[in-house]
């Protein structure tokens, strides 16, 4: 993997960790 590859892995990463943090926070107030 060349050093963009790892940096965009990286984003897509902490993307997917933001996502994943807003949709159980959403999930906890609509329970």
């Amino acid at each position: 993997l060349t050093e963009d590859h790892k940096r965009m892995i990286r984003c897509i990463r902490k993307m997917q960790l933001i996502v994943a943090r807003n949709r159980f926070q959403v999930n906890k107030y609509f329970s």
